[in-house]
């Protein structure tokens, strides 16, 4: 026989399930399983999502649609990028990051390709990096990003 406390328990436990089912996936983690899925499976899904986030919101693994540059030494910033299924078509896909070991003044965009050769998976064609007002911020990581063929 049940004790009262376990059963209240148990119905704590099926209503945090059931409100987390109801509030669904936001479309970014949608976008993102979806890429997971593509990795895995290698297919293309035509209904793919496509959603705009902030470039500190994109991660390792992600595809996006950005007009970057592709010339070295570009001064452009962006603050936002379209996230796109990478089943489908892409102008960028983050391949890996890391984070710069480094304190101080800000030490140019120089140092973060110098990096970018060391750390970067070998594919990399294009990087994202701190600026000088993220950078203030101590925001330390380096996004190495693979152009789409």
């Amino acid at each position: 026989m049940q004790t009262t406390a376990s059963v209240r328990l148990t119905l704590s436990v099926l209503t945090i399930v059931f409100l987390l089912m109801a509030c669904g996936p936001s479309d970014k983690e949608r976008i993102r399983d979806m890429n997971e899925s593509a990795l895995v499976e290698q297919s293309f899904d035509p209904d793919a999502l496509g959603g705009t986030i902030s470039v500190f919101d994109i991660r390792d693994g992600d595809c996006f649609n950005a007009g970057l540059p592709s010339e070295y030494g570009a001064t452009d910033t962006f603050e936002e990028v379209e996230l796109v299924s990478c089943s489908g078509e892409w102008e960028y896909r983050v391949l890996d990051s890391f984070v710069v070991n480094r304190q101080g003044a800000y030490p140019g965009k120089d140092y973060f390709y110098d990096q970018a050769q060391l750390y970067c998976h070998r594919l990399w064609d294009f990087i994202f990096f701190p600026i000088t007002e993220s950078w203030e911020l101590e925001d330390r990581t380096v996004q190495c990003l693979q152009e789409s063929p």
